[in-house]
């Protein structure tokens, strides 16, 4: 509630990536970035001038090769979700899609991760096999995401950067049953 209708409708920003596939590191690419919530996510993966494209529009993922359309898929959303649409949507709605998306609100704890103090949603234990939330509880804002769906995905987000309404993450990083992908 701290920062809905009040976070940073759109944002974008040039990305170093770098992407453990086999667990040895891709050479570091840049990617630019642009997201207008909610629903909205463009990235432009590696030269702009290459075409490489990846769109996220509502709960669907787009790629392009050299301007044209390669590949179309429904995608869960929640990762867009979770970066910024949930504070530009009524609550009513925000709570059905995290029960789509398999956190039990009902659930939660508090613990210390990282040497800050942490909200977790989704688990009365953090050692519980579902979906969790860690929220900064000084700042609210997302510092993991663990998801099982097929095994264990973790996803975390750091350096927060505050903007004149609300944070931003500039490091995200994303992990595979403990392995780091990117």
């Amino acid at each position: 509630a701290q920062y809905g209708g009040k976070c940073h409708k759109s944002v974008s920003y040039k990305k170093e990536v770098q992407q453990y596939p086999k667990g040895e590191p891709t050479p570091k690419q840049y990617w630019f970035v642009a997201v207008e919530y909610p629903a909205n996510k463009r990235m432009d993966i590696g030269d702009v001038t290459t075409g490489k494209i990846v769109l996220l529009h509502n709960d669907t993922l787009y790629k392009y090769q050299d301007g044209k359309a390669i590949y179309g898929n429904r995608d869960r959303g929640d990762y867009l979700f979770l970066i910024g649409d949930m504070y530009f949507m009524p609550i009513d709605t925000v709570k059905k899609k995290f029960a789509w998306f398999d956190y039990n609100l009902a659930k939660g704890t508090e613990t210390v991760w990282q040497g800050k103090p942490v909200y977790v949603l989704g688990a009365d234990d953090t050692s519980e096999k579902v979906n969790q939330l860690w929220i900064d509880k000084e700042k609210l804002v997302m510092l993991r995401s663990i998801e099982y769906y097929g095994g264990r995905a973790d996803i975390i987000f750091s350096d927060h950067v505050k903007l004149p309404t609300s944070w931003l993450e500039t490091n995200v990083k994303f992990y595979q049953e403990g392995k780091l992908l990117q």
